[in-house]
């Protein structure tokens, strides 16, 4: 059934361009499936790194989850505010800043800057992760978003494990 005011031909474009996208947004959820676990990896390398205790050592993954909690709420705001494909630009901006931000920090040996990159790449995958969900829900018909929804949680998995 068409949306009021829609023309078939609207609505098999807009089916078109839902095909297109969706593997775009299924790649996003592997990317960040894969950023997530690389906080693993890197954890015993700092703390070698910088001689840190476990408990100075955990403060990698506090830092990187921390930005879940924080960036989440003000991040729905935003991209109800913005648009869930802003939001995505947005969104990637921020994990590509961090991700810059390990260099300087690499440069100057200084751990609470490894930690602020890690926060601002999370912070980046928080808005990702606003914005996509829905997005994946509302690419195609709805009452088979669950199913895409879980095709996409499929993928952050993958990343993950491959991570």
């Amino acid at each position: 059934m068409l949306a009021p005011g829609a023309t078939p031909e609207g609505e098999a474009a807009a089916g078109a361009a839902a095909r297109r996208l969706l593997p775009i947004v299924l790649a996003l959820f592997f990317t960040w499936g894969l950023a997530t676990v690389l906080v693993d990896i890197v954890t015993p390398k700092l703390k070698s790194l910088f001689a840190l205790s476990y408990a100075e050592a955990t403060l990698t993954q506090f830092a990187f989850f921390i930005a879940y909690a924080v960036v989440s709420l003000p991040a729905g705001l935003l991209v109800s505010r913005i648009g869930y494909m802003r939001g995505l630009v947005l969104g990637l901006l921020v994990m590509t800043a961090g991700c810059v931000l390990f260099a300087p920090a690499a440069r100057a040996g200084v751990f609470p800057l490894f930690l602020l990159a890690l926060f601002v790449m999370a912070s980046g995958i928080a808005v990702l992760q606003v914005a996509a969900n829905p997005l994946v829900a509302r690419l195609g018909a709805p009452e088979r978003a669950s199913s895409r929804l879980t095709l996409a949680q499929t993928f952050n998995a993958l990343g993950t494990t491959v991570g």
